[in-house]
Parts: C-alpha cells; structure tokens; sequence
C-alpha cells in the first residue's frame, strides 16, 4: 500500500502575478536589531495592525488558518510578537480565492513574493506577513508544497479543533499540543529567548509528526513511502 499526493493549487498564480511586485524578499526590514528600541515597539504596533487586518479577511471567507514560526513562538512563550523579528509567519490551510487576495489589495496590502504554490507574502508598511501553505495532500496528514517535496509533515490532530490564544485582546488559532509542537519545532530551550536561535524548519531533514496518541496505530512503512528530495523521513511521536 502506498500514499497517494494530491496536487492542490493554493493561489491562482496568474492573477496573483498582475500584484506581484517581484521584490521578493529585498524589501524585507532586516535592519530590525540596528534601531532603537523606541522604532522597534512602534514597528511592533504595526505589525499587530497587519495582522489584525489579515485575520479578518481570513475569518470572513472561512480560511483554516494558524500562528506559526516565530509569530507562534513569541505568542505562546511571550504573550506577544518578538520585538527583532521582521515578519510574521501563518500557516493556511485551504486554498485562498482572488476575492481574497483583492481584499487585502484593497486594504493597502501588495504582494512582495511567491514561491510557487507553497508561499505567499503581504507587505503592508514595510512589515510582511507570509502565507506558508500546509494541504492535506497525504491521508491524515497536512504537508508543505516546499520545492524540495513533502519536508514539513504533521499529523491533521494538531490542527483540528484548534485552540486561540490572545495578543492584544484579539484571538488567534494556534496548533493543539502546543507545548510538545513548541518542544519539537525550537527544541526544549524555547522557553529562553535565544539570539540566532534555531529551529526544525531550518533543516534539510524531512519529518513526520504525530501526537503520541497515534502511535500504537501507525504504520511507519506506509508513511517512508513518501518521496523527498533528501530521502527517507523521519518520524516523530510528541
């Protein structure tokens, strides 16, 4: 028995290509850790405004979405976004229709980049919010379209039913088994705010996640036939 991909389109890229303005990630304010500590709390507002403004347009067409990266990290850990980041990360998990995407153009939004069928970034006042993509391309499992093929895997559990928690009086869905994903994803130092600190998704190596509630019923040999760039997978129970 093998696992079957399934192809998913996420964006129309011809119409997001008519906004796309091809800048990438250049316009990305790496210059974060340079400014005083004043710019960097009125950049913070600003950036909770654009992320107000995106899960609003997200909730009004019933867009499953979820924090994630450091925009999760800094939620979870400090109760509010990280004040050296320079973007905030969300990962989506339906399709988004051009409706959308004219939304937040409206809004004062532009697009800055795409990366095939697996990102998708907003600029808004300098400060970016990517659309990381996650599709439940395999059975019971939702997975990047990363070019290097199925790197990022975890098992649907962590997004169903998801829990919220409040930044500024606004709620925001995050992951179940928050703790164990956080562990997991940044390793068990998260907790400590780690200058050029580390995590998973900056690795070559593919991975499977699953709760520790499905391990007595999964069949590791049905999930190594997914094909990655890198090679086999490796599998994980938290």
């Amino acid at each position: 028995m093998y696992l079957y991909r399934i192809m998913i389109i996420n964006f129309d890229e011809n119409y997001v290509s008519i906004f796309n303005c091809n800048t990438g990630t250049s316009e990305y304010p790496f210059f974060m850790k340079n400014n005083s500590v004043e710019q960097k709390y009125n950049y913070l507002n600003i950036r909770h405004q654009n992320l107000v403004s995106i899960k609003n347009v997200l909730d009004k067409y019933n867009i499953k979405w979820c924090l994630t990266g450091g925009t999760l990290l800094g939620a979870v850990r400090d109760n509010e976004l990280i004040l050296d980041d320079y973007d905030d990360d969300i990962w989506v998990f339906n399709p988004i229709p051009n409706e959308l995407i004219n939304d937040l153009i409206k809004d004062n939004f532009r697009i800055c980049r795409y990366e095939g069928r697996y990102v998708l970034s907003f600029i808004r006042n300098g400060f970016p919010i990517d659309f990381c993509f996650m599709n439940n391309i395999y059975s019971g499992l939702y997975s990047t379209l990363e070019p290097r093929y199925s790197v990022f895997n975890f098992s649907e559990n962590f997004f169903e039913n998801m829990p919220t928690i409040k930044l500024r009086n606004v709620e925001y869905p995050i992951p179940n088994h928050i703790e164990n994903f956080l562990n997991f994803f940044y390793f068990d130092t998260w907790k400590i705010p780690i200058s050029g600190g580390v995590s998973r998704g900056q690795s070559n190596d593919p991975f499977i996640v699953f709760t520790k509630d499905e391990e007595i019923h999964i069949n590791k040999e049905l999930y190594n036939s997914i094909l990655c760039k890198e090679g086999i997978i490796n599998i994980f129970f938290i």
